[in-house]
């Protein structure tokens, strides 16, 4: 009877073992319940986001107005920060952003209107920038010619009074347009920094430089153009200094 009680004890002693070693090794493979995706995945050098950065839309538009008419732009440069696009048929370039804070700006690549920057805060879903350039042709108020028969060329100093852009605008003007009649006789347009014919001067339109035009409380302002020709007499009621004047409008939709 001894000899079957001792058998009987190894035997539930064997059991007990057992059952404890899988006990063990249970609980060192249980996840820990506080344990995020990150932290798990710290332990190997690598860390997992837990949510991604919420995306929005930023439209650009651009328009070009002169008089009564109303143009889209196609092919301005719109950069946001060091992103570019270049604006469609429609005058639109889209972006998809993090919320912040951004530089926007919009150029030409001809030079047909100046170049324009603003910093920009972006959280609602979709933002929608208009950048409107307003072309003005400001009448010249004075004029003064200089000469040069040895080279064939005339330097004509013109004054301009500036333009009231308005709050939050910005006035841009280009170098003077000159109509003037040469030595010849011969009909001319100054436009751009070149001289023309009138019917070149109709297919190519203003493009150059553009500086900024201060506020209508300043002094006249003055403009300079270097003419590659004789100018026997200008024609004022059609010569003009071309000015822009820029407007942003921002609608959120959130």
């Amino acid at each position: 009877m001894l000899a079957v009680s001792d058998t009987r004890l190894n035997n539930l002693i064997l059991l007990l073992l057992l059952i404890l070693m899988l006990v063990s090794f249970s609980f060192f493979n249980i996840t820990p319940p506080f344990s995020s995706p990150s932290m798990a995945s710290g332990l190997f050098g690598e860390e997992i986001p837990t949510a991604e950065a919420p995306v929005l839309v930023f439209r650009v538009i651009v328009e070009k107005i002169h008089g009564d008419v109303v143009e889209r732009v196609s092919g301005a440069v719109v950069r946001v920060d060091e992103l570019l696009r270049r604006t469609n048929e429609r005058g639109v370039a889209q972006f998809l952003l993090t919320p912040g804070t951004y530089r926007v700006s919009v150029s030409s690549p001809d030079g047909r209107f100046p170049t324009w920057s603003e910093a920009l805060q972006l959280t609602a879903d979709q933002t929608d920038m208009r950048i409107k350039y307003v072309e003005y042709r400001q009448r010249i108020a004075s004029i003064d010619i200089t000469i040069d028969s040895l080279n064939g060329s005339s330097t004509i100093l013109v004054g301009f009074e500036p333009i009231d852009a308005g709050p939050n605008r910005i006035a841009y003007a280009g170098l003077p347009v000159i109509v003037f009649y040469n030595e010849d006789f011969e009909r001319r347009v100054f436009i751009g920094g070149r001289v023309y014919s009138p019917a070149e001067a109709d297919e190519v339109g203003y493009s150059g430089v553009f500086t900024f035009s201060h506020p209508v409380a300043q002094a006249r302002e003055a403009g300079i153009a270097y003419i590659n020709d004789i100018v026997s007499a200008i024609v004022v009621s059609e010569s003009y200094i071309p000015i822009f004047v820029v407007e942003a409008t921002v609608v959120e939709m959130r």
